[in-house]
């Protein structure tokens, strides 16, 4: 009796020790992945991604169309983290992924991912710009290559080229932008653009991505500045303020591009440099310099730099009320100033 009592417990004892083995193995836990990116350029790919989960054998992806149920469309390798699917345009999917581990012959599943909504409307392609430039005395015109499948562009504004403000939309392919250079927004040497298009279907608008973005060079404010800095230097040596002769624009905006074809007071064509000013009857002095930017100091860096010269500082203090004017263009500055007080 005593012998299968002890029998019986030693059964009992090897159960117990053995139960839970069994039971470990076949609740397997399997972690949870989330979809990373999902995104669909033309509207008859989505492309989806997810996180990889330690331990895996593979994923499985579900996909929703509509107000369908979810249907399993793919089941991939531990390897693969990313998915294109085929679909049509213009309607509505949502996907969630979840990873699998195979245990005694059967799969173990981890949680299902956060569901993933996206519309497969086309999308505008990308935004050309052609060019951002200065237009009358004002405005500023920013243009661009037109695009497909859009409905309008948006336009965006900078004066530090990190944050920028939405400033219009337009249905054309160009853009006046008549606030930039207003007392009612801030001043800045230069403005930088940038440009998106969207289509709006269903009420809702969908965005293509950005183009590069393109600056001008508020050449008004340049002139403002140089002007200032130009009369300060004239009143250290107890010299008449100059007044800004627009009869000059013309002729140092074209004389300034000029200097990056020939850096010579010769023109490209071999003509002399006055013949770029006809709209002054006496006489005319050029002073050119080459400089890094446009900023106060490289304008202050050009004054110094002649002030040193006697020919250049002869010009800087021609006697009596000139005018002047003076022209920027990538590297080079153009002051001109007249020579005989006819203004």
């Amino acid at each position: 009796m005593n012998r299968k009592k002890i029998i019986v417990g030693f059964i009992f004892m090897l159960l117990v020790m053995v139960l839970p083995v069994k039971a470990e193995a076949s609740t397997t836990i399997v972690g949870k992945t989330n979809i990373t990116v999902i995104s669909s350029a033309n509207g008859k790919k989505v492309t989806v991604k997810w996180k990889k989960v330690k331990d895996a054998d593979g994923y499985i992806i579900y996909r929703k169309d509509g107000n369908k149920t979810y249907k399993k469309i793919k089941t991939v390798k531990n390897t693969v983290l990313s998915y294109v699917d085929q679909v049509s345009k213009n309607k509505t999917y949502k996907y969630k992924i979840r990873a699998y581990r195979n245990s005694d012959g059967k799969k173990v599943y981890g949680k299902y991912s956060k569901a993933i909504t996206i519309n497969t409307v086309p999308k505008p392609s990308k935004i050309t710009l052609n060019k951002v430039s200065l237009y009358g005395y004002k405005n500023i015109k920013i243009t661009w290559k037109k695009s497909n499948r859009v409905t309008k562009y948006v336009v965006y504004r900078s004066t530090n080229n990190k944050k920028f403000k939405k400033i219009g939309e337009t249905t054309k392919t160009y853009f006046l932008d008549k606030t930039a250079r207003d007392k009612t927004v801030a001043t800045g040497k230069t403005f930088y653009y940038k440009v998106r298009a969207y289509r709006k279907y269903n009420g809702k608008k969908y965005f293509g991505s950005y183009s590069k973005v393109g600056n001008v060079v508020d050449e008004a404010e340049l002139c403002k500045n140089f002007l200032k800095l130009f009369n300060e230097y004239r009143k250290k040596y107890g010299l008449e303020e100059c007044y800004w002769d627009s009869r000059l624009e013309d002729g140092v905006k074209i004389r300034a591009k000029e200097l990056t074809i020939s850096y010579s007071h010769t023109r490209p064509d071999g003509r002399l440099w006055g013949s770029a000013y006809p709209k002054i009857s006496g006489g005319v002095s050029e002073n050119i310099y080459s400089v890094n930017g446009t900023s106060n100091k490289d304008m202050q860096e050009a004054l110094d730099i002649w002030n040193k010269s006697t020919g250049h500082r002869r010009t800087l203090q021609a006697e009596g009320k000139q005018g002047i004017a003076v022209g920027f263009y990538k590297t080079g500055i153009v002051f001109a100033i007249t020579t005989t007080s006819d203004e």
